[in-house]
């Protein structure tokens, strides 16, 4: 017994050390989409414009896919799968799907691919827009017209007063 109480001590100092004291920070993990979307300008011929869907799984997904596409007001699927399923994959594979839109004039909304994932213990919804060539509208930055904010005697700058 003994010579089981020097292990003993080293084992809980060698765990202490990994155990945060409190209010010391720690570093969060971002969970990776496993999935990546983009989409292949391929032609434009007056109204008809080609594109490629490209669904990139980074990581084995084993749950199916459902892929659904949101049309703007005025565009209409010519050619291509408006939805469809993506089956369970246990490897990292890109499926390119073709589509062929009738556009008579640049729409004021985006053309929309969705792509859906979920079993019973997790889930994931992924979206990518189509502009037709419209730059993308730029966030709007809140008006900073509150009061300083002073902490510890630091002033971090106005707040953003919340509003009704």
């Amino acid at each position: 017994m003994k010579a089981l109480l020097p292990l003993l001590l080293m084992v809980s100092v060698s765990c202490a050390k990994n155990v945060p004291e409190a209010g010391e920070k720690q570093a969060t993990t971002r969970v990776q989409n496993p999935i990546a979307l983009s989409w292949q300008d391929v032609k434009q011929v007056g109204p008809q414009l080609e594109l490629t869907a490209n669904i990139q799984r980074l990581a084995p997904v084993r749950m199916p896919l459902k892929v659904t596409l949101t049309l703007p007001k005025g565009v209409t699927l010519k050619d291509g799968r408006a939805s469809f399923e993506l089956l369970p994959n246990s490897e990292s594979t890109v499926h390119h799907e073709a589509f062929v839109f009738d556009v008579p004039s640049t729409p004021a909304e985006d053309l929309e691919l969705n792509v859906d994932g979920e079993t019973s213990g997790q889930g994931f919804h992924l979206h990518l827009a189509y502009r037709f060539g419209r730059a993308e509208v730029a966030p709007v930055a809140p008006r900073t017209e509150g009061p300083d904010v002073i902490i510890n005697g630091k002033n971090l700058g106005p707040s953003v007063p919340l509003q009704k």
